[in-house]
Formats: C-alpha cells, sequence, structure tokens
C-alpha cells in the first residue's frame, strides 16, 4: 500500500470532521474507520505499508494496521499523531495499536505531544521495520522512483510473507 511521492497520507479531512453535525453521526464515522482498520489488521493476506512523506494521523493509523512497514529513510518522512494539536485523540484505533509496536512512554509522548517522529527513530523504536534509502535521478524524479523501487520491495515483502518465506520478529 503506497500513495503519492510526497504523502503517505496526512490524515483526515478536518472540513470532514467539521460538517459532523451529531453525537450518532461522529460514532458512526469512528465505528466505519475502525471496521476498516480492523479488517486490514485481521486480513490473511500481508499488507505491507510503503511509506515516503508525510505518515500523519489517520495516515499513521492506517499504517499501524498495516502487517509490515517500510519507510523511505529521507527528511521528508515524518510519522506523527499531530490530534491532540485540535483537542482530539486518534480515533482510528492509533492509541491501541501503537503501544503494541513501541514502548509506552514514547507511544505516549506521540499521542499527548503530537511528537513527529524522523525514519531513523521509527525504526530504533519499532514503529517501522525495514528503511530503505532514497534513490537519486533518472529519467523520472527521485521521489518517483523512490516510490517505484519502495512498492517494489513491499511487493516482495508481501510475497515472502505470503509464502510463510519471513516471519516478523517484534521486539517489545
Amino acid at each position: 500500500m503506497s500513495a503519492k511521492t510526497d504523502c503517505f497520507v496526512a490524515g483526515a479531512d478536518i472540513k470532514m470532521l467539521e460538517k459532523v453535525k451529531s453525537q450518532a453521526e461522529a460514532e458512526e464515522l469512528v465505528r466505519r474507520g475502525h471496521d476498516f482498520f480492523n479488517q486490514l489488521e485481521q486480513s490473511p493476506i500481508p499488507i505491507v505499508a510503503a511509506i515516503q512523506g508525510t505518515c500523519m494521523g489517520g495516515g499513521l493509523e492506517l499504517a499501524l494496521a498495516c502487517h509490515y512497514r517500510i519507510a523511505v529513510n529521507n527528511s521528508k518522512t515524518v510519522f506523527s499523531l499531530p490530534e491532540v494539536m485540535l483537542g482530539l485523540l486518534p480515533g482510528g484505533g492509533g492509541t491501541q495499536r501503537l503501544p503494541k509496536l513501541i514502548n509506552v512512554p514514547d507511544a505516549l509522548q506521540m499521542m499527548l505531544m503530537a511528537k513527529n517522529i524522523k525514519p531513523k527513530k521509527a525504526k530504533s523504536q519499532g514503529l517501522v521495520d525495514m528503511l530503505v534509502d532514497p534513490l537519486g535521478p533518472g529519467v523520472d524524479s527521485p521521489d518517483k522512483l523512490t516510490l517505484e523501487y519502495l512498492e517494489e520491495v513491499a511487493t516482495g515483502i508481501c510475497r515472502q510473507l505470503a509464502n510463510k518465506e519471513m516471519k516478523i520478529e517484534r521486539k517489545r
């Protein structure tokens, strides 16, 4: 699973949240998000997040629901749960999934202080399983080439996971 060259997923559309008129509507929106992320997490088919660029809020929650996360090791790639800056908490299960991957103090810092995490730190904390270096210029832009390479690596990881040639080791 990948997105654009400059952004994995930046999260929810705040204008969409402002249009919610009732508690029932808000609960339904959250329930649908939870259902989607739970389906991803419980999928028998391995799902790999190929992350390049911004991975924030609902985008990070999406990545957390995936079985494996690969990120580009560059200054454009950043992980964050910025909801607290809007007076909200992550609504897609991030408060439950994040502490299962990284230690609780680091998870709390991300959730309660909206702290941005760079790729190397994300890898050392266990948030990301693999880092890839960006590619240089070629016929296409470096970002496009890197995204294509990232997608190839993610596809290979999916294949290995599906064929049980690879086991995910989580350290905690």
